[in-house]
């Protein structure tokens, strides 16, 4: 009998904390007990009781503890790691590390629609030298020339307080074009280069007509009609009539991302479900132990990356990440 059985035997346990009440020994039992050999024995098993007493309570005090991955610091990193990276392809590699030190630093974890520019974390060019000095090792001057020449690009994630002479990062614009690069690249795996072209030319240009969209995206009429018609019936694309005087009734052709996040969201979560349905199925399979844990990596591997997709989609909304990966889970 184990020590944890025996004790079970004696104590009435109130919780996996080592807290026991009741003892089987008591000062009682020595003064009932006669002296001598007797009484030499009792101690003897009330030292080795106390022991193990004192041996479970820490075992029980260490497995009574319990742990969970902070989602909120660890999706804000991850969400910093992704805009850098959008940034580096745009505005070079010193603008990318200033980005997410800004990030970093910022202590603001809210999901990015939660975030405007105007209660974005505002950093003054000492203190951002101070925080980059390991990374950039440039001097204040340089370092100022170089804020001034992000905030005044064309893509504006970096924006200057004038009156200040404060930096911020405009989280939102960041992650619409990360989204935008997101649903482009799903569009174009699942339907082909031109659908993810058209879609590119009606979110960069708003409602447009068939023979619009025809000189923009220079690809034949027939073509470009078709790709609208599937993309319309899958609702990646909506259609809006207009009545002009002129013209009569005219089509126009837009996308709303809000609704397509929606449905890359259903895709995205039943990928995962699925995922971790095959996961289950693999471990009852006989197989062999290298073989059915080669599987079991490659899964966790694409679960990880559909994962992080999904906090895109989901604008790295915390409280939504949270309650479908523990639903997962459970």
């Amino acid at each position: 009998m184990c020590i944890r059985d025996r004790l079970k035997e004696n104590y009435l346990q109130h919780d996996g904390l080592g807290v026991k009440e009741g003892e089987a020994d008591s000062e009682e039992e020595f003064k009932n007990e006669a002296k001598g050999k007797k009484k030499k024995r009792i101690e003897e098993k009330a030292h080795k009781k106390a022991k193990e007493k004192e041996d479970n309570s820490v075992q029980d005090s260490i497995s009574g503890q319990f742990f969970r991955l902070n989602y909120e610091t660890f999706i804000h990193h991850i969400r910093a790691i992704e805009f850098s990276n959008l940034v580096n392809k745009k505005l070079g590699a010193d603008a990318a590390t200033l980005l997410k030190i800004m990030s970093w630093n910022s202590h603001n974890i809210k999901s990015t629609s939660e975030i405007p520019v105007s209660e974005s974390s505002s950093f003054a060019i000492s203190q951002l030298h101070t925080l980059s000095k390991d990374q950039l090792g440039v001097t204040k001057a340089t370092l100022q020339e170089l804020l001034d020449k992000l905030a005044k690009d064309d893509f504006k994630c970096f924006c200057r307080n004038e009156k200040k002479g404060s930096y911020r990062i405009n989280t939102g614009l960041i992650y619409g074009e990360l989204l935008s690069t997101y649903i482009g690249k799903f569009i174009e795996g699942k339907y082909g280069v031109g659908h993810a072209r058209i879609y590119r030319v009606l979110r960069e240009k708003g409602q447009l007509e068939e023979k619009k969209i025809f000189e923009y995206c220079l690809l034949p009429q027939t073509e470009i009609r078709t790709i609208i018609e599937t993309m319309f019936k899958d609702g990646i694309v909506q259609q809006v009539e207009l009545q002009t005087k002129s013209s009569g009734i005219v089509r126009l052709y837009t996308v709303k991302e809000a609704e397509i996040k929606s449905i890359l969201i259903r895709l995205t979560q039943k990928a995962i479900v699925n995922m971790l349905l095959r996961m289950e199925s693999e471990e009852k399979t006989e197989q062999k132990m290298g073989d059915r844990l080669a599987k079991s990596e490659i899964l966790k591997g694409c679960i990880a990356e559909i994962s992080e997709q999904l906090m895109i989609l989901q604008d790295y909304c915390f409280s939504v990440f949270i309650e479908f990966t523990c639903s997962c889970e459970g």
